[in-house]
């Protein structure tokens, strides 16, 4: 038997991954999240081959924030009743990409009054 002290810091933590563990992770940060991740663990006949593509997807949420990754796997769970990785890093890019076209999404504007009482 492996004493874990004896393990690197990023090996003991992959030893604590679990398909419970992950679904518990997932499910505080949204419920589409957790139905992405669960169809995820299912997906391999092996659980334990789908943990890093579990954990790239909770990447995607520290990246991006838990707001979008929730937004984003409630389309895929709309467009797939299996939704993969990919699809949530499709959907995720596409949005991002119709959020820079839009050049005023973030722009603070002022009305035309404001300049007036400058002089």
């Amino acid at each position: 038997m492996t004493d874990k002290s004896h393990m690197p810091r990023p090996h003991r933590d992959y030893a604590e991954w679990s398909g419970d563990r992950f679904r518990r992770w997932a499910a505080e940060k949204g419920e589409h999240v957790l139905a992405v991740a669960d169809a995820i663990l299912r997906s391999r006949q092996v659980e334990q081959q789908s943990y890093r593509t579990c954990r790239a997807l909770l990447a995607l949420g520290e990246r991006h924030g838990w707001g979008e990754l929730e937004e984003t796997c409630a389309k895929a769970c709309e467009i797939s009743r299996s939704p993969s990785y990919k699809t949530v890093k499709t959907i995720l890019a596409r949005m991002a990409e119709e959020a820079a076209a839009d050049p005023d999404a973030h722009a603070f504007v002022r009305g035309a009054g404001h300049y007036e009482d400058l002089g």
